[in-house]
């Protein structure tokens, strides 16, 4: 079975509409990157090195693959799928609110990046495994209080490292409980 770390990783851009509960509406992006090997886009993600853990595979391959740093908001449930040539894989998924994009990064040459608005997301992703996942993410935003039942951002998500330490830290306590 291969393992290996996906990220799903969001930003967001202010919009002029306000909700009428919860202050400033933001529109949510989720960046996908184009895969290399099948040409669709997906969310950046690779297999562990034996030195890290899940969530540094899952920030490693964010900026090697779509050049951003960031603040992990949430680990998802694991998703067990199919890989192309019939072998059984399992990806950990996380969360990740974008802080720092790079104009350049390692992968440039053989990947592009491209940030969509959250409600084309079903529209642009034809992999059911990356499906799952958006929904499971989904459904965390939901949970977090960032999305509300409609889809619709409501809160602003942390823009800096300092605005969420304690997610990071039950993030890592979450991981050292759980078997590989």
């Amino acid at each position: 079975m291969t393992v290996s770390s996906n990220a799903a990783a969001v930003a967001d851009a202010d919009a002029a509409s306000t909700s009428p509960c919860e202050g400033v509406q933001t529109v949510l992006s989720v960046l996908l990157v184009h895969s290399s090997k099948r040409g669709d886009w997906v969310f950046a993600k690779g297999g562990h090195e034996s030195f890290e853990s899940r969530s540094e595979c899952a920030r490693r391959e964010l900026l090697e693959e779509g050049g951003v740093e960031g603040v992990l908001l949430a680990e998802l449930p694991a998703v067990e799928f199919a890989s192309k040539k019939q072998h059984l894989s399992r990806m950990h998924t996380f969360l990740m609110q974008v802080t720092r994009q790079h104009a350049v990064w390692a992968e440039q040459a053989e990947r592009r990046r491209k940030w969509v608005p959250m409600q084309q997301m079903d529209a642009v992703l034809t992999r059911e495994e990356t499906r799952s996942v958006w929904r499971m993410a989904l459904q965390q935003l939901r949970v977090l209080g960032y999305v509300d039942e409609q889809g619709r951002a409501v809160f602003k998500l942390p823009s800096t490292e300092e605005d969420a330490p304690i997610m990071e830290q039950q993030l890592q306590q979450q991981q050292q409980q759980q078997p590989s």
